[in-house]
């Protein structure tokens, strides 16, 4: 079996169930185990399934949108059902909904709003995410994250260039590259500071000087720079973040 054979099986493995002593997922589990480019990719999977869950249950579905999307399906004789059709449009309107609650429909065009980048992305950290490289030094964290085209020329407030440095991974959110990069503060909370291009956000309203808004337990700061939108995420309060964002003897400069 190959890793690419592995991958298509353990991508519908359902974590918690049955799944672990199944005879289907044997083989893929093993070669997981022994690969660590799987290792990652798998880990990455239940990290992003269970951001899925979590945002699921925050999430309530709108009434009537099932029979709104029954009632819009067109018959068509052409097609052989091999699944009951009942189950097929049931399935049809879960996904849909799914897209629907997650903000995953297309709106590249138009760009996809901070409030819902900030949101997924501190559901994602909230989550202690798996590292794609752990390190104490800031410049090979840098260097990782240019390698993969993901926020070259990085600009990090001085409260946070004197936190230890944990490592940093890439993700995506809309087709856009996302750095994230991990630092330790007193008491071993966590900082997490993410960085993407703007353009993600094309036509929407950017804040230039720090915003900051509460998402559940965390409390983030908002700001551009240099081309790029970034969110600091700490556990505490808007005073924590306000110290992380000052400068080394100066006042640290935004986009006006």
């Amino acid at each position: 079996m190959t890793p690419d054979e592995a991958k298509t099986i353990l991508s519908v493995y359902r974590y918690g169930s049955e799944d672990g002593s199944n005879p289907f997922f044997a083989e893929a589990l093993k070669l997981a185990s022994e690969d660590a480019d799987l290792a990652r990719w798998f880990a990455d999977e239940r990290a992003l399934d269970e951001a899925i869950a979590g945002k699921l249950t925050s999430e309530s579905v709108p009434p009537g949108l099932k029979d709104a999307l029954l009632a819009a399906v067109e018959p068509r004789n052409t097609f052989e059902w091999t699944w009951p059709r009942a189950a097929c449009l049931a399935a049809a309107a879960a996904g849909v909904t799914l897209l629907l609650s997650l903000n995953l429909l297309p709106t590249r065009e138009k760009g996809d709003s901070v409030e819902n980048y900030r949101a997924e992305m501190v559901n994602f950290v909230s989550l202690d995410p798996p590292l794609d490289m752990e390190s104490g030094d800031m410049r090979k964290v840098e260097d990782q994250l240019a390698r993969n085209d993901v926020a070259p020329h990085l600009d990090v407030p001085g409260g946070v260039q004197k936190l230890p440095v944990l490592g940093c991974r890439s993700l995506l959110f809309r087709g856009y590259k996302v750095g994230l990069i991990c630092f330790r503060r007193n008491g071993g909370q966590l900082a997490h500071l993410l960085v993407v291009d703007r353009a993600a956000f094309a036509g929407a309203k950017l804040p230039a000087e720090p915003d900051f808004h509460r998402e559940g337990e965390w409390m983030t700061a908002t700001w551009t720079k240099g081309g790029k939108l970034y969110v600091l995420a700490v556990k505490g309060g808007r005073k924590d973040l306000e110290t992380l964002l000052a400068a080394t003897g100066a006042p640290f400069a935004f986009d006006a």
